[in-house]
């Protein structure tokens, strides 16, 4: 229960985060990795579009069928999915729980 995080008080949502669920979300972090590299701000339209484009891409030239690596990349990406560390950016949480105009700390 320590882990659980909780978004309430002078906010029009309340959330409640649960961190053994992030390693479902596509939002997840390599804290591994994230402090090596520079941050840089995401657009999510442009994260999508390549993503589209990237599938519709390998449609036209494969098929609708998936390549024998794919099984493969599957499994090792279950395996890192089970064995990292992981952290997802809490500023979309914020935002979605609406602070009011009166909030003026967070505490964590």
């Amino acid at each position: 229960m320590e882990n659980i995080i909780s978004i309430k008080g002078k906010v029009k949502f309340q959330i409640t985060l649960d961190p053994g669920v992030w390693i479902f979300d596509d939002r997840r972090i390599d804290l591994n990795t994230y402090f090596l590299t520079q941050n840089q701000e995401e657009d999510d339209l442009e994260d999508y579009t390549k993503s589209i484009s990237k599938h519709w891409d390998r449609e036209i030239m494969e098929g609708a069928v998936y390549p024998p690596t794919l099984k493969t990349e599957r499994k090792f990406e279950k395996e890192k999915v089970l064995t990292g560390t992981f952290g997802i950016p809490f500023k979309s949480f914020l935002n979605n729980a609406e602070p009011q105009d009166g909030a003026e700390w967070l505490v964590i």
